[in-house]
């Protein structure tokens, strides 16, 4: 399965300091990086931002979130919605654009726990230390009226949408206990250190 992905990239980045999809990393972007280690195993690539278009220039599609500076659910929202008009139900890979690790050793677990999804199923995705770390994850089209009403009904978040029906864990990779991601540039230092 190649299910198309992508790349939440919408929000402030307030812990950041600046746009961190396009903080340097290794020589490249962490947007272009999490699209390149990827790539080999998905259909196609977009970036869920701001704006249609923000993210055109580094070579990664951009699609419009559908409702701006309303978090990861809304970015969910949108890429769901956009799976579904152009490819039809099925599942897509979310991920976000500050991961630090983005190779395939991230996504063999997740693949590998959908081979245990029931027809109700609708998000695979990690979990470490009692919370859903969800991103990357596979989710599909089905889930979409779980995360509307997540996104409809404050506090719009992800833990809680996860804590519902349909929802499987996917155990981490050997010798990782948590997605490796830079929310800040401490962190993003310390990932190319």
């Amino acid at each position: 399965m190649r299910p198309p992905h992508y790349i939440l990239a919408g929000g402030r980045s307030r812990r950041f300091g600046q746009d961190k999809a396009r903080a340097d990393y290794h020589g490249r972007t962490l947007l272009q990086a999490v699209a390149q280690g990827f790539a080999g195993c998905v259909q196609d690539t977009w970036a869920v931002a701001g704006e249609e278009g923000d993210y055109d220039d580094l070579g990664v599609c951009t699609i419009a979130d559908r409702h701006p500076g309303l978090g990861p659910l809304a970015g969910l929202e949108t890429a769901l919605t956009h799976r579904g008009a152009n490819h039809g139900e099925g599942w897509a890979l979310v991920s976000s654009c500050d991961l630090t690790d983005p190779s395939s050793r991230w996504l063999t677990p997740l693949f590998d726990t959908l081979s245990q999804a029931q027809p109700d199923s609708w998000a695979i995705v990690y979990r470490a230390d009692d919370r859903w770390d969800p991103f990357p994850g596979l989710f599909h089209t089905r889930g979409m009226s779980a995360v509307r009403r997540a996104l409809s009904e404050p506090p719009r978040s992800m833990q809680k949408l996860l804590a519902g029906e349909g929802v499987l864990p996917a155990p981490c990779p050997p010798g990782a206990t948590r997605v490796p991601q830079a929310n800040t540039p401490e962190q993003l230092a310390g990932a190319q250190a």
